[in-house]
């Protein structure tokens, strides 16, 4: 009733590479194609296991504007949304560039709102050639003249694997390496 060598070391490998993946946090990056305002900083949490955003913020000109209600519940009216319309996962699509149709991720700041969005339509400069189909936005205080905007893209603030899964990995290695001494062992002795 005993597994093979194999068996063990891989159902061992396997099992300790099943840690529940936690919350990840990420950064927003702004750069300026028009207008005379940047975002200073734009961050988020999101959970793909529920999935969720949490924390999301970007802050221009002191004002912090939070994002989290209208990233967890976007506007969605593209002909090319696959799954899931209106909800987190799609809000993680528009924001990490990976909507059903090729898009460029883009933001901008007008005189009552900030908003980020995926376009269909190459951008060249002029907003109201865009096609805005997939946006997370929200109401804003910040004091801006015209139209301000341009693109931005999202990174990962965490660079390490999870803590709890160093661990796992060490445990399954350190069980590995008893396999293979016990059965060398067993090996040895039936000489």
């Amino acid at each position: 009733m005993f597994m093979p060598f194999k068996l063990k070391f891989l159902s061992f490998f396997f099992l300790t590479m099943t840690a529940v993946a936690a919350p990840i946090q990420y950064n927003i990056s702004f750069s300026s194609v028009t207008g005379s305002v940047l975002p200073s900083s734009g961050s988020f949490t999101y959970d793909a296991s529920i999935p969720q955003f949490s924390n999301f913020h970007v802050e221009v000109e002191g004002a912090d504007i939070n994002l989290t209600a209208t990233a967890n519940s976007p506007v969605i009216a593209a002909p090319c949304v696959v799954g899931d319309a209106s909800t987190p996962r799609q809000g993680f699509a528009i924001v990490s560039g990976a909507t059903a149709c090729p898009a460029q991720q883009l933001w901008f700041l007008y005189s009552s709102g900030f908003e980020l969005f995926s376009s269909v339509t190459p951008f060249t400069g002029d907003f109201g050639s865009l096609d805005l189909s997939e946006v997370i936005g929200s109401p804003s205080h910040v004091p801006v003249s015209g139209l301000t905007g341009g693109f931005f893209t999202i990174t990962s603030a965490a660079t390490a694997p999870e803590p709890s899964t160093i661990p796992l990995v060490l445990i399954a290695f350190l069980l590995g390496l008893a396999a293979v001494y016990r059965r060398r062992r067993s090996v040895v002795a039936g000489q």
